[in-house]
């Protein structure tokens, strides 16, 4: 029987001894849906993500009241959502170990089948280039590379949720956008739900409604160093931006096309 949520949380809260961090959450997540926390620095929504996956229960000052259940039962440590931390600690592994662990044992695969088929995997999810960096050290790895590999892990376990902690902090726009596209295809992929930590903006704000947000990222400019998306994963690549001489051509078209009579634009007459 499908379940009608993969996630439930009813009258959640979380403190941390006399600190009241999170009191009556409600709120569920359906199945193949994408759900955004949005609040300011503080509010606890990373505390909400790290509840759920468990990580609160060293702090012995923690105490969490409510009910959570995951895929229509309560949680447990061996029945819990997948989590990607915002900060991630893969450092004594190379990339292709990170990736294969969490599904070494269930593919049983030998050595030279494990690889190939992780290079399929990260193919198909739009990171090709991790494949150059199989037998490098995470911790070497650029941001973008490292956080997609936190990510890429998780998903690989194909959760029904998969809960990730502000997956584009710090990046350029050009790498959010490539992780939103990694996420995107892990979702249908995968075909597991998302939860994302965002800040509170007002342009997360205004989509977070109709909630399909990862697939509406509108594609930047992509850096001249930066590979085009159409070769790295076959989906419709960020346009580079025109040249300055290029780009001064095309305003004073544009602009003789709006102003025949060659005003001064502070009176042009509105449309």
């Amino acid at each position: 029987m499908t379940q009608a949520h993969c996630l439930t949380v009813e009258n959640f809260g979380v403190t941390f001894g006399k600190k009241t961090v999170l009191a009556d959450v409600d709120f569920s997540v359906a199945p193949l849906s994408v759900t955004v926390l949005l609040g300011p620095a503080g509010s606890g929504k990373s505390t909400m993500l790290r509840a759920l996956a468990g990580l609160n229960a060293v702090n012995a000052r923690c105490q969490q009241t409510g009910q959570a259940t995951y895929l229509g039962q309560p949680i447990t440590p061996e029945h819990r959502p997948h989590f990607v931390q915002q900060t991630t600690r893969l450092m004594a592994s190379t990339t292709l170990e990170a990736l294969a662990e969490p599904v070494r044992a269930q593919l049983a695969l030998s050595p030279a089948d494990m690889r190939q088929w992780m290079a399929d995997y990260v193919t198909r999810m739009g990171f090709p280039e991790l494949q150059a960096a199989f037998d490098v050290k995470t911790v070497e790895l650029p941001a973008v590379q490292l956080r997609a590999v936190s990510i890429l892990r998780e998903a690989v376990c194909e959760p029904a949720l998969l809960m990730v902690d502000e997956p584009t902090a710090d990046l350029s726009d050009y790498d959010a956008y490539l992780l939103h596209r990694a996420l995107i295809r892990a979702r249908h992929s995968c075909q597991c739900a998302q939860i994302a930590v965002r800040p509170a903006t007002a342009a997360w704000t205004e989509i977070a409604p109709s909630c399909p947000p990862l697939a509406r990222a509108r594609p930047p400019a992509a850096p001249r160093s930066a590979p085009t998306c159409a070769r790295a994963c076959g989906c419709a690549a960020p346009a580079a931006r025109p040249s300055g001489g290029r780009q001064r051509a095309a305003n004073r078209a544009t602009n003789k096309r709006r102003n025949p009579t060659n005003r001064p634009s502070a009176h042009r007459p509105s449309a």
